[in-house]
């Protein structure tokens, strides 16, 4: 289940509340069906508890429940961003516009009847909603369906990588460079050379003192 968590293993709750790193496109369209999943299971269990034996407020439930779940969907997708190598402040803008376009078709539709604005207020939601279908289709196709990055970029890894280790910093001075392994060769050579000398002036000695007897 590697696509279920981070590079940097981070927890589930991070997954869905960070705008941070990067994500390929399996991992992004396998987390928004869990959220879907999710969103929806909730969505059923507060309408089954919304009843006249109740007092509880569907309305607002549900309304926090949206909240949080387009919350979710833009941290996906800002992340999903930053895999192409773009600023997520780009789809930020277009997550703000969304909800800021419902509601003004819904206050033109259902808040100023009789208004002599009404009409045209309706044009410009109309308008505002074939705008954001475009850039809807726009942000599949160029974010939702195409592969990673290559490499390394300002956002960090490449999904599925992990960042490069940096190598160790040379020792500095003489002698560093050398392996204790050498060192040790020669000591023994120098060992082994003394005690052939020594062995050799033991051998000499005898001859050395028959000749003193000899005279």
């Amino acid at each position: 289940m590697k696509w279920f968590y981070s590079n940097s293993g981070d927890s589930v709750w991070k997954m869905y509340l960070s705008f941070d790193g990067r994500i390929d496109r399996l991992t992004l369209w396998i987390r928004i069906i869990l959220l879907n999943v999710f969103t929806y299971v909730v969505i059923f269990t507060l309408g089954s508890l919304s009843t006249e034996y109740t007092s509880l407020n569907f309305g607002s439930w549900m309304n926090t429940v949206l909240i949080a779940y387009w919350f979710c969907l833009t941290t996906l997708w800002v992340r999903r961003f930053h895999d192409r190598g773009v600023a997520g402040w780009w789809y930020g803008l277009y997550a703000l516009a969304v909800p800021a376009a419902a509601a003004e078709f819904i206050w033109a539709n259902f808040h100023i009847n009789g208004d002599p604005m009404q009409e045209t207020m309706v044009n410009v939601g109309v308008g505002l909603f074939v705008v954001l279908g475009l850039a809807t289709i726009y942000i599949l196709a160029r974010f939702g369906f195409t592969k990673s990055q290559p490499g390394e970029n300002r956002y960090g890894p490449e999904p599925g990588t992990r960042r490069a280790a940096k190598p160790a910093p040379k020792a500095e001075g003489k002698g560093h460079g050398k392996k204790p392994v050498r060192r040790v060769k020669k000591v023994v050579v120098k060992k082994h050379g003394a005690d052939h000398a020594k062995a050799a002036a033991e051998k000499a000695e005898p001859k050395e003192a028959k000749k003193e007897d000899a005279e």
